[in-house]
């Protein structure tokens, strides 16, 4: 069952993503359609499969494997305590944070925060300069 789009959240006069316009009066490269996606909404891991099947012909099924196989690999490394580095995009990077007095901002009585391992990411220098490029001013 194919999920259906939102209307009027992609293209100016349409329910579609932008890359659905294949032969249409605009061509858009990849990158195009993915910022121009990221421009008016959330970009998900259900987007990411339309995508995967509107491009290459998958099955929904075959796009959610793909999709599911990859967010699995990075979260798998993650939980081994394991870096992730991704090329022109970014790393995932495990910090270990020490203990620490806080506060319950509701009653104001002191609690310690316990010391905990977190993950960050860091986006890679291309995927910032590309960022601070499309500035809105």
């Amino acid at each position: 069952m194919m999920r259906p789009k939102k209307p009027n959240s992609y293209h100016k006069n349409s329910a579609h993503p932008p890359w659905f316009f294949k032969d249409d009066q605009r061509i858009l490269d990849d990158k195009e359609a993915v910022m121009t996606l990221l421009k008016s909404d959330t970009l998900t891991k259900a987007d990411i499969i339309d995508h995967l099947v509107d491009k290459f012909g998958f099955t929904r099924q075959q796009g959610r494997l793909l999709v599911d196989s990859f967010f699995d690999e990075i979260y798998a490394h993650l939980v081994e305590g394991r870096e992730v580095k991704l090329s022109g995009f970014g790393n995932f990077l495990l910090k270990d944070k020490k203990s620490r007095p806080g506060r319950n901002p509701k009653t104001g009585e002191e609690v310690e925060i316990s010391a905990r391992r977190v993950v960050t990411f860091r986006a890679g220098q291309k995927l910032r300069r590309q960022v601070d490029e499309r500035q809105v001013v």
